[in-house]
């Protein structure tokens, strides 16, 4: 019979090692797409909004959990939150000029409350830069068991 601390354990193990494998297998350009979602955060938490407005493409589309609806690049900014932890599920190169992150962002506010979500975004490089042209978010539902995936 395996302890329920034991059986954590291991599980914490499992995911550290698929976010390794995750992060070890990728080209140049997922890789670098990886840095940019890491910017895109550090953006965030600095406030910094003249850094984050330079990651979008000017025909993005996509839909924030916070948003009923999709919503252009006009109705995305910065918000605040105290830090952040960053969780990649898959990130993947399809094609030489194009690339699609699955991830966990855990995230603290500022009265100290945690927020798991899930997000996606596709970037594009344009004008040999990457920029987000997709995107999409959701809160983790509490329940929810997430590992790292290979791709």
């Amino acid at each position: 019979m395996v302890r329920p601390m034991t059986s954590r354990i291991i599980t914490v193990l499992a995911i550290l090692c698929n976010i390794t494998q995750v992060l070890a297998q990728q080209t140049a350009s997922e890789k670098a797409v990886w840095e940019q979602e890491e910017a895109y955060w550090r953006y965030v938490k600095s406030g910094d909004q003249t850094g984050f407005r330079t990651i979008w493409a000017d025909d993005f589309s996509g839909w924030p959990s916070s948003e009923p609806k999709p919503v252009d690049v006009s109705k995305i900014s910065v918000w605040k939150i105290n830090d952040y932890k960053l969780t990649p599920l898959s990130v993947r190169e399809h094609g030489p000029d194009l690339v699609m992150t699955f991830y966990h962002a855990t995230t603290t506010d500022e009265n100290g409350k945690q927020h798991i979500g899930r997000l996606t975004h596709t970037w594009k490089r344009i004008d040999g830069n990457w920029k987000i042209i997709g995107g999409m978010a959701c809160d983790e539902p509490e329940t929810a068991e997430s590992q790292p995936v290979h791709h």
